[in-house]
Order: C-alpha cells, then sequence, then structure tokens
C-alpha cells in the first residue's frame, strides 16, 4: 500500500460501518498513542471491538493488524524526521513502547493456562527436539515470570543471549 495511512482512511471513511468509523477517528486523533496499542486495546481505547479494529485494517488495504500498525509506525517516523526529530530519538521512543507492551502481556495472560502450554509437548514434550523445546521454554519462562534482579546482580539467559546487570 502506498500513501499514508490518512490518506487510505480518507479514501474508505465514506464506506466504513459506524463501528469502523470510530476506529478511523481514533487512528486520525491519536496516531502517535495508536502505533503502539494492541488489536484489542486500540479497540477499547475506539469504543469498539478487536474484530471491528482487524475489519477496519483490512478495508483500508492491509494484509491485517500488524500491517497497518507498521504503516503507523512509518508514518510517525517519516513524520519525526520532516519535523527535524532525531531518528535514535524515535528509535528510543518506538523501544520503550515495546517495552511497555511486554511488560503488560503476563497480565492479559491466563497465567495458568501459560504454564499448561509451556509444560506442553510443543515446549520439550514427547516428539520435539528436546533441546530446542527446552530452550523456547527457558526464553517463554523468562518473559512471562522474570527474575527479580538485586543491586549488582546479573540475570543471564541459558542460551548467553541476555545479560543484564542492575546498578
Amino acid at each position: 500500500m502506498t500513501g499514508t495511512l490518512e490518506q487510505a482512511i480518507r479514501k474508505w471513511y465514506p464506506s466504513l460501518s459506524k463501528g469502523q468509523q470510530k476506529v478511523a477517528d481514533y487512528l486520525m486523533k491519536h496516531q502517535e498513542k495508536s502505533a503502539f496499542l494492541t488489536a484489542s486495546e486500540l479497540g477499547k481505547e475506539a469504543g469498539t471491538s478487536e474484530t471491528t479494529v482487524i475489519r477496519v485494517s483490512y478495508v483500508l488495504g492491509f494484509r491485517g493488524y500488524s500491517a497497518m500498525q507498521k504503516m503507523i509506525r512509518e508514518d510517525l517516523l517519516d513524520q519525526g524526521e520532516a519535523d527535524g526529530e532525531e531518528e535514535m530519538d524515535v528509535f528510543q521512543r518506538v523501544m520503550k513502547e515495546e517495552q511497555e507492551i511486554y511488560e503488560r502481556l503476563p497480565s492479559q495472560l491466563d497465567m495458568e493456562d501459560a504454564k499448561k502450554a509451556v509444560e506442553g509437548p510443543a515446549f520439550g514434550g514427547p516428539g520435539v527436539y528436546r533441546k530446542s523445546g527446552k530452550f523456547l521454554r527457558s526464553r517463554v519462562l523468562a518473559v512471562l515470570f522474570p527474575a527479580p534482579l538485586e543491586r549488582g546482580s546479573f540475570a543471564v539467559a541459558t542460551s548467553g543471549c541476555t545479560r543484564r546487570r542492575l546498578e
């Protein structure tokens, strides 16, 4: 899809349902915030449902919500560059927002279901290559149940991919 999200919304707005127009209106008024919301969160903010948000993304010509969200983020980056904003500042803001999304993830999950899923066959049960299943299980557990760090201690992932020190 070429052009900005704003152009797509203006083009398709008359054909949107009332609920879809609420989503489009929210996107136009809160572009920066929308870039970092899940479809469910955007639906709540706009007073509609997650399904309506996803339908809007299809009507606007995207392959799904994540493709539309990518366009929103690209539009923001383009705006930032046009406004003279440093690219690194935009990157840092995006990374901060992504981190906040991951931090909210455990509160949006049923933790008992998450534990059952991690213990299931996809994470090292019968018929799965054990090493990859164990690695994947360790990474999911690290995201869902992060261990608190004490000042001066290190957290090292089992694969050595992550090393943090709490200062």
